[in-house]
């Protein structure tokens, strides 16, 4: 069976409306001045975001011209086999057919491995692009605010310290909200890609991954949706609580 497990990522903007609710905690009424720096965020990570989710729709369509071309060939084959056993009929041998059929079918089967291997490389490439959006985009936003609010701190990269910074700047930092859980698999699941390829002990932690540990990540199905969508509402979450003074 061919992996059609093909489904196209959404990019943030288009599911901004059904998913921003739902994702985000209820907002604390009070304390801020100014304006917050959503607008920032928005203007940063939904180009990329759609970008990034382009380029994987992209890399989709042509896997599935590729599996749909696949289909017909075992279709082919089998029809082709079903055909020259009955012309042959029943008791004769047919040990020299069953080999060269074999052997094609090893063929094909090949194929389809190699595709579902470019599949696997290409939804772990997208949570590896996706995470560097994340840092990437969470950075230029504490970057505007230190500008405009004239701070002094240093931008961390490591998950501990970012939330450390977070929590000093009077942002809610409850590490039980889903936009925290669901980003921080996204960090974990992207170092285990670049550096194990494994479900292992620390990515099993995880919900979705606690009934996987061991598996090659390579087997494993992401919920590449799931993950575009907190990534954003990570984003928006955080840019919401950091606010400046309105541009005059």
């Amino acid at each position: 069976m061919r992996d059609k497990g093909l489904e196209k990522i959404l990019p943030a903007i288009s599911n901004r409306s059904n998913f921003l609710d739902d994702y985000l905690p209820a907002k604390e009424g009070g304390g801020y001045f100014g304006r917050s720096l959503v607008f920032e965020i928005d203007v940063l990570f939904i180009f990329k975001n759609e970008e990034l989710c382009a380029t994987h729709q992209v890399a989709y369509m042509q896997l599935l011209r590729e599996f749909e071309s696949l289909d017909n060939d075992f279709e082919k084959l089998h029809r082709k086999a079903r055909e020259i056993k009955e012309k042959l009929g029943e008791g004769a041998s047919v040990e020299n057919f069953e080999y060269a059929y074999h052997q094609q079918l090893k063929v094909l089967h090949g194929q389809e491995n190699f595709l579902n291997s470019i599949k696997s490389f290409t939804d772990q490439h997208f949570v590896v692009g996706l995470r560097a959006l994340v840092e990437q985009n969470l950075a230029k936003v504490l970057n505007i605010y230190k500008e405009k609010t004239d701070s002094n701190f240093g931008i961390p990269y490591s998950w501990d310290k970012i939330i450390a910074l977070l929590s000093s700047l009077n942002v809610n930092t409850d590490q039980n909200l889903p936009v925290y859980k669901n980003t921080n698999e996204l960090r974990v699941l992207n170092n285990k890609i670049k550096h194990l390829n494994e479900v292992d002990s620390r990515l099993a932690e995880f919900f979705y991954f606690q009934d996987k540990q061991g598996e090659d990540l390579d087997k494993v199905n992401l919920e590449l949706q799931r993950y575009a969508d907190y990534a954003y509402a990570f984003l928006v979450f955080i840019g919401e609580q950091l606010h400046v003074e309105k541009d005059k």
